[in-house]
């Protein structure tokens, strides 16, 4: 939700906001050098794999993100806008901007199941060949319910606090109304559920598959792939379950806790989350360190 009041402590406003804004930079950068880095090498091959296109959706979900939050931090308060539909419009983008975040990483993490899962059966071979043919509109699809949903969400919220004003009453003893609770599980908490067991299931397959590996004595570089997937999907459990408890957190005690807070943690979470990701991806780690070998070399031919 966007801000509609302010803070007790100016200094710890202002900290919160600045440190937003250097944390938002550089996931800006970080973000832009993932996308750049995948559409060049879908150049290049001619191909983008599953996970990837799920990995740039999850990326432009993060730069959303972060878009509208500059607008809830900046535009309201330094134009003191206090218009319904612009209000209503910053919070369900905002909105819809984490819910596709929560999707989009409960379908990575099936995605990744599929591909490494060594338990086929019938369904799972289906599963994987219906994604691997239409995984686009399926990211289409989640940008699409996401802001739908989102939409649906806030209209419940501003017809219940804010009848007969043009600018948001926040309450402190009204209860959340029975549709607008069963939104927010369906939005947090069924995609969390489904994302976790994928998980579950994906550990499980790959340490069935390295005791195998282990006891068939195979070369131990081959386990580094498994062993850094297994590092990769957690991280991205753990990140995606700190995304669903603010979401949950912001709704319900967005009262008691300054907005900027929840702002920064997310903004903190979507940032190191893509660093993460390209100390752990071999392609994005192999154009980082090509980027830096390049600026290490004009500044040497620079003090030469």
């Amino acid at each position: 939700m966007a801000a509609h009041f302010d803070l007790e402590h100016p200094f710890l406003c202002l900290s919160l906001v600045v440190g937003t804004e250097m944390i938002s930079a550089v996931g800006l950068m970080t973000h832009i050098f993932i996308i750049a880095v995948y559409v060049i090498d879908w150049k290049k091959t001619g191909n983008m794999a599953i996970s990837d296109q799920v990995i740039i959706s999850i990326v432009i979900s993060k730069i959303s993100l972060q878009i509208y939050i500059q607008l809830s931090l900046f535009w309201e308060k330094s134009c003191n806008i206090e218009d319904f539909l612009y209000s209503f419009l910053i919070d369900a983008g905002y909105d819809s901007a984490v819910y596709s975040f929560i999707w989009l990483s409960t379908l990575l993490s099936v995605v990744y199941y599929l591909k490494v899962s060594k338990f086929h059966n019938a369904f799972l071979l289906y599963l994987r060949g219906q994604l691997s043919k239409r995984i686009l509109p399926v990211i289409f699809a989640v940008f699409l319910i996401s802001i739908g949903l989102s939409v649906v969400n806030n209209g419940i919220y501003y017809k219940l606090f804010s009848q007969n004003s043009t600018q948001l009453l926040v309450p402190t003893d009204i209860d959340l109304d029975q549709a607008g609770v069963i939104l927010l599980v369906l939005f947090n908490v069924i995609p969390f559920f489904i994302c976790f067991m994928s998980w579950f299931l994906l550990i499980t397959s790959l340490c069935f598959h390295v005791n195998q590996m282990k006891h068939n004595k195979q070369s131990t570089l081959s386990l580094d792939v498994y062993y850094r997937t297994m590092q990769y999907t957690t991280v991205s459990v753990i990140n995606c379950a700190m995304y669903v408890a603010i979401n949950i957190l912001v709704q319900d005690y967005h009262c008691l806790f300054s907005i900027f807070i929840f702002n920064f943690i997310l903004t903190a979470l979507s940032t190191f989350h893509s660093i993460y990701m390209i100390c752990a991806t071999t392609k994005l780690k192999k154009w980082f360190s090509r980027i830096l070998r390049h600026g290490k070399n004009c500044l040497i031919r620079r003090n030469d």
